[in-house]
């Protein structure tokens, strides 16, 4: 079912560009970290892609577009949007879970993941120990999940290394970006990841690829164990 919404307001903020929309449907549910797959036409054609969701509101929500890699034809079309336009869009689909109940939390992200990851930590409690690898530039970061208390963890080698040793009691993984580097951590996690409470991962992008030759391959890697 298609449901159509449109842009109210727009922010262009550091590293990302900000659209509120609204419905006028409040039986639409959402959730921050929840997704929709929004409808638009790019190279004379219509396509879909799957955006995360990074605030609510009543028949209202937001999302926010980060520019990585070639701009590809969402970019394009999003640089394009003004105040008033409409589009359409199919979900919303929920955000993914982990388990609270948990001391420890390790985070892997890029920019694609900020309304996930800010979501996740919305619903942590400050005393739990939370580390984070950024894959990107420390500043956006820092700007996007102010006020919460966690450890960012600056080098690529001593995650990756963080990664293959034992898993601390009541810890939880959770890890999304870019599908070649979620691959490598899913290689590095395979023999120990039903140690963590819960355990995440998925691919939201990849370099080099359109959103359907992505959406192709990550099919694929769910048949790979």
């Amino acid at each position: 079912m298609y449901h159509r919404a449109k842009v109210i307001k727009i922010e262009d903020l550091t590293g990302f560009r900000r659209l509120y929309c609204h419905t006028g449907n409040n039986d639409i549910s959402f959730e921050p970290g929840g997704y929709i797959k929004i409808i638009f036409v790019g190279s004379n054609e219509r396509r879909m892609r799957s955006f995360s969701i990074s605030q609510v509101g009543e028949s209202s929500f937001a999302i926010d577009f980060v520019a990585h890699g070639k701009p590809g034809p969402a970019s394009i079309w999003q640089q394009n949007l003004l105040v008033g336009d409409e589009f359409d869009f199919k979900g919303p689909g929920p955000a993914s879970k982990i388990s609270l109940s948990s001391d420890n939390f390790y985070f892997y992200a890029d920019y694609t993941a900020l309304p996930a990851l800010h979501a996740h930590l919305s619903t942590i409690e400050k005393s739990k120990n939370i580390y984070i690898f950024f894959e990107g530039k420390h500043e956006v970061l820092k700007k996007y999940i102010v006020d919460f208390n966690y450890n960012l963890i600056t080098e690529k080698d001593a995650f990756l290394n963080l990664l293959k040793q034992p898993v601390a009691k009541k810890s939880s993984f959770w890890a999304a970006g870019e599908r070649l580097k979620i691959l490598q951590i899913r290689e590095l996690t395979k023999s120990h990841k039903d140690k963590y409470e819960s355990f995440y991962l998925s691919s939201y992008w990849q370099l080099g690829e359109e959103d359907e030759g992505h959406r192709i391959q990550k099919k694929q890697d769910r048949l790979i164990l």
